[in-house]
């Protein structure tokens, strides 16, 4: 293995994990359009030729990004239109050499609009078969719930989940406003998901502070968490997440785009790191923060001071991380080995 930092061009060729990342939010600003002409959903003006930034993608902290996240919703009217979005996601991530994603999708959003849930995953569902046979991509979904939509929706958006399981849904979140409802509320929905057979996580610890993660742990016994750069103010927190080894699904660009961090160097994935607890690096919401993954690592590898060796090997924990059954784990790892080798013979 290369013992030198990585480039750009070495990061898309390695294969790659994502676990942290939402369909709605990967809708890139001209499907954006695309979907709003055609179900006549006003958007703000296009500004000028050289305008770098989506107008329907503006905002400067985490409430007006949340906004921004309502909007890429609203433009969605049906499972075809989940299914476009899904299918361009897919070939993006394609193109990145991602092998294994887990991508969150909101259904209790879309279930308001009156779109079945049930009808957008098998399309969704049959458009990823069709990626892995072509491709050999493979993708698994968790239902992600929206805090301040209350306990019913949570219980509605496992529901959903359970019922949809065999179109490759795989478990439960929870995003949205973190201090819309405490952890404790929802304790019993994710009780009930996990004796499903469902799998868990959830965000917290993103633009809360350490409390946020001590009480998702303390009530829903996730086993990944979103985000959870909050941990990093509280050393005795970082020591509970080291020994569980629950892992840290952290996106450095959605930090910083929402605020949450303002300057990359203090990022708290430096403490995060020297106390060793385990993380990967997402792009969370990749349209509205408008970066990809091989940017994230790239961003991480810098900040972190990571060589080529030491990026491997984060992705081989991001597959170990994943709710993909161990078997699977262990086959793509010795294929993701095979293919790190390989490319320590290039000179990239």
């Amino acid at each position: 293995m290369l013992t030198r930092p990585p480039s750009l061009i070495w990061l898309r060729q390695i294969p790659k994990v994502e676990l942290h990342l939402h369909l709605e939010g990967s809708i890139q600003p001209s499907l954006l359009r695309q979907l709003a002409a055609k179900n006549s959903v006003p958007l703000p003006p296009l500004g000028s030729a050289g305008e770098t930034r989506e107008p329907a993608y503006r905002y400067d902290n985490f409430i007006q990004f949340l906004d921004c996240f309502k909007t890429a919703c609203s433009t969605i009217h049906s499972p075809e239109d989940l299914a476009i979005a899904a299918d361009v996601l897919f070939d993006t991530l394609i193109h990145e050499n991602v092998r294994y994603t887990e991508i969150f999708i909101s259904p209790v959003i879309h279930e308001r609009k009156g779109i079945s849930t049930y009808e957008s995953m098998k399309l969704i569902h049959a458009v990823a078969e069709q990626k892995r046979r072509n491709h050999g991509f493979r993708c698994q979904f968790l239902f992600d719930a929206v805090r301040q939509w209350g306990v019913e929706s949570c219980a509605l958006n496992a529901r959903l989940a359970e019922a949809c399981s065999k179109w490759g849904i795989v478990g439960i979140g929870i995003g949205g406003d973190e201090s819309s409802l405490p952890a404790q509320a929802f304790s019993q929905v994710f009780q009930r998901a996990r004796a499903a057979g469902l799998r868990l996580t959830a965000h917290a610890g993103e633009h809360a502070g350490p409390e946020s993660v001590r009480e998702a742990l303390r009530h829903l016994h996730p086993e990944r968490i979103g985000h959870g750069i909050r941990a990093a103010d509280d050393p005795q927190l970082l020591d509970v997440l080291l020994k569980s080894g629950i892992t840290l699904d952290i996106s450095l660009t959605s930090n910083l785009r929402t605020s949450v961090c303002l300057k990359y160097e203090d990022h708290p994935i430096k403490k995060i790191h020297a106390a060793h607890v385990p993380f990967t690096l997402n792009t969370d919401d990749p349209a509205l923060f408008d970066t990809t993954i091989s940017q994230e690592l790239l961003l991480g590898s810098t900040l972190l001071g990571l060589e080529c060796e030491a990026v491997a090997e984060l992705m081989i924990r991001a597959l170990h991380s994943s709710f993909l059954p161990g078997s699977e784990k262990d086959r793509m790892a010795d294929s993701f080995r095979s293919d790190f080798r390989k490319l320590s013979l290039d000179k990239i």
